[in-house]
């Protein structure tokens, strides 16, 4: 059976529910009339599984005969196949439906660590997003944490306290400085909820020896900084670099037309009809291939002359991941490979190779509320390579970690931007272990890590 909602919403987010940038008219033959009376349990899932039968990719393995009387949450999950990690309903406006995360609360990300010198568990500060809650409060990359709520961050109770964190609407952290092995404690900081912008673009150049390198640090892919990106690669290539750095390091994905047009100034001698990305759907969904011009360019943004006009003339790129690069951030290290030399520098990303996009009901009068963002392709780059659900593996592995304290996003001795430059520089590529950067020869104990929580939930969205 076709679904019988009336439309459904495509457009490019980061799973956040409301930013929507256009529609499409769904399927409106054997439509089953819109029912009247108070919105049931039955008829809400009953709308789940039906545009799930059309849409979704593991449509032929929906079970025939699921149970209606489930909540909407504990049905999509009874339905959902046992190979989709991604899928996801929620209900707009309540909370309770989405995953918590300390960036869209209090704006900074953190990770539980054993630190080496004194073996004590800590909250070790990744990101701080610009003029968030954390920021205006004094939270800065590198700080640590001993105390949530008072309580002092144990091995056993991380997880319990990490919690606390991404679901209270108020916090109290206690920020602490490391010498010689011992932490000394600074007054306590309380810090509320509220909203965050996206974190800016950061460009700079760095000079090694006589190579001049480009360096750009992407927080987010959002269609609305294609501008500016396109701006920053110009002055780069204007500026003389000969190598460039792309920083994807905390890059949950996002807006595909901004990734594109990110590998549209990267890939060299493409036209705006090459091959970008291969999307594998359903028996409804088929098989179809992008563009570059027509990713970078959808729903806005620079011209595709204006992106190959910021090119510089590069052999080579050097992407920078972790584990929580993801979805989009991804597309980027995949798709690039076609057409140029990719040097990716970190650690196994999350591995997302599936693309969704946003169903809902927009009849009038509405009668189903709640979202979801089933996966409905398998995504591949132009030479049809995909199939990374595993994750991408880089080309030399060093956590970011290996060096303590953090250095600023951006800075020329952080591990994983020490890498890059060096191999830009011809020289050898330093290891995970390398006593030049790292303090301890033994991996560093991660026991939580707010940015992963963000990196599993992240989906590669597509706009038809």
């Amino acid at each position: 059976m076709k679904p019988y909602l009336s439309f459904i919403k495509i457009a490019f987010l980061l799973l956040v529910a409301g930013f929507y940038t256009s529609c499409k008219k769904a399927p409106s033959s054997d439509e089953t009339p819109t029912p009247t009376g108070p919105v049931t349990t039955r008829e809400i899932n009953t709308w789940i599984v039906d545009s799930l039968r059309y849409y979704y990719y593991w449509a032929d393995a929906l079970p025939l005969s699921p149970d209606l009387s489930l909540s909407p949450k504990s049905f999509f999950s009874s339905v959902k196949n046992g190979s989709d990690r991604f899928s996801t309903l929620y209900l707009p406006g309540d909370a309770s439906t989405y995953t918590a995360s300390s960036r869209s609360t209090y704006g900074f990300d953190y990770s539980t660590i054993i630190e080496p010198s004194s073996q004590k568990a800590v909250g070790l500060v990744k990101l701080v997003i610009d003029q968030s809650p954390a920021a205006r409060s004094g939270l800065k990359r590198g700080d640590y944490i001993t105390r949530i709520n008072g309580t002092t961050i144990t091995e056993t109770n991380a997880a319990e306290l990490q919690q606390q964190l991404l679901t209270q609407s108020n916090i109290k952290i206690t920020l602490a400085d490391l010498q010689n092995g011992q932490f000394t404690e600074r007054a306590p900081i309380d810090l509320l909820t509220g909203i965050t912008l996206n974190q800016p673009i950061t460009s700079k150049v760095m000079v090694a020896g006589s190579v001049k390198v480009g360096y750009l640090y992407i927080n987010d892919f959002i269609a609305g900084q294609r501008e500016d990106m396109q701006g920053k690669m110009l002055a780069l290539k204007n500026s003389g670099i000969t190598e460039l750095i792309i920083d994807l390091r905390y890059n949950l994905g996002g807006d595909v037309s901004a990734a594109a047009a990110l590998c549209a100034m990267i890939a060299p001698n493409i036209q705006s009809n090459t091959a970008f990305i291969k999307y594998t759907g359903n028996r409804n969904g088929g098989t179809r291939i992008e563009s570059f011009a027509e990713a970078a360019t959808y729903n806005g943004g620079p011209a595709f002359t204006n992106y190959r006009a910021a090119a510089p003339a590069l052999s080579r790129v050097y992407l920078i991941g972790t584990g929580a690069t993801a979805s989009a951030a991804e597309v980027v290290i995949n798709n690039l490979k076609p057409y140029i030399s990719v040097i990716f520098i970190g650690e196994k990303t999350i591995g997302k190779d599936e693309a969704a996009f946003t169903i809902a009901d927009l009849r009038t009068p509405k009668r189903i509320e709640w979202e979801m963002l089933p996966i409905v392709y398998k995504i591949a780059n132009a030479a049809g390579t995909g199939n990374y659900s595993s994750g991408l593996l880089p080309d030399y592995t060093i956590n970011e970690m290996a060096a303590l304290p953090l250095k600023p996003i951006g800075d020329a001795t952080d591990p994983l931007i020490a890498a890059a430059i060096r191999s830009a520089s011809g020289l050898a590529v330093v290891s995970i272990n390398d006593k030049s950067l790292s303090s301890s020869t033994k991996p560093l104990q991660v026991l939580t890590d707010t940015r992963l929580i963000q990196a599993q939930q992240s989906i590669v969205i597509t706009h038809r």
